[in-house]
């Protein structure tokens, strides 16, 4: 069975790889009550340089509602 932190490997993950799997991880760790994980890994998808695709807009999305 894999982990979240299987699929987000620092060193590994860049780029789009950074974005649609670090949402996907991050939306993990917000549903499995992990507020704190899910932020830090939203933070760094929404940093991510390719700010067009989907996920690094949702991650933006994501720590706005969380900001509140």
């Amino acid at each position: 069975m894999l982990r979240p932190a299987d699929l987000l490997r620092p060193e590994e993950a860049s780029g789009l790889d950074l974005a649609t799997q670090g949402y996907g991880v991050g939306c993990w760790y917000l549903l499995a009550g992990e507020r704190l994980r899910a932020i830090a890994i939203f933070e760094r998808v929404a940093a991510n340089r390719l700010w067009p695709a989907f996920a690094v807009i949702a991650a933006e999305v994501e720590l706005a509602e969380l900001s509140r």
